[in-house]
């Protein structure tokens, strides 16, 4: 059932037929969902727009995705490369006082780097627990997802903080030059 002025796409009535095939047995009363206007919205075949935007041409489906994927990795990527350079920068200013300042804040930043990364693998399941919430039109399990992402944060950040300043009897203990772990723990 195409379309004549479009072939290859779909008239409604073939798409409604398509959709009560789907449900179980042809009539579409299979489902208790299927009445609900945010399942049909998800079970539909048609691209969703903006209001007032434009289809795309066929031809240019391509070029909006990529658009909107760069819109969206723009930030991202930016972000990245900021970083990078504030690195690369403090590797050439820590690397002109020599060997053993780049040794002992390349050992500072293992401490730092350890309990951040662990503060940021507990945290971040805030952020989908956030989203899903949002998109489940669920205000209160926004608010609840923050705080406890918030508390969680307090929690953890504290014991963090006070294990970075044992720093040089951490990096002893794991092996490393007591003067090296001296320099990292001043730095």
């Amino acid at each position: 059932m195409a379309n004549p002025s479009n072939p290859g796409r779909l008239t409604s009535h073939a798409r409604l037929k398509m959709a009560r095939v789907a449900n179980g047995n042809g009539r579409g009363d299979a489902s208790l969902l299927s009445g609900d206007p945010y399942v049909a919205a998800m079970a539909s075949l048609e691209t969703p727009r903006a209001a007032g935007a434009a289809a795309p041409v066929e031809g240019g489906v391509w070029r909006a995705e990529l658009s909107q994927t760069i819109r969206l990795a723009l930030p991202m990527a930016l972000t990245q490369l900021g970083q990078i350079v504030m690195m690369t920068t403090d590797l050439v200013l820590i690397g002109r006082l020599g060997d053993e300042a780049l040794a002992a804040a390349a050992l500072a930043h293992t401490v730092l780097f350890a309990a951040f990364t662990l503060g940021m693998g507990i945290v971040a399941a805030v952020a989908p627990l956030a989203a899903q919430a949002f998109g489940a039109r669920r205000p209160r399990m926004v608010r609840r997802a923050l705080r406890v992402g918030l508390w969680a944060t307090v929690i953890l950040g504290v014991p963090m903080t006070l294990l970075q300043f044992r720093g040089e009897e951490i990096l002893v203990a794991l092996g490393q030059n007591p003067h090296s772990a001296a320099l990292g723990a001043r730095s």
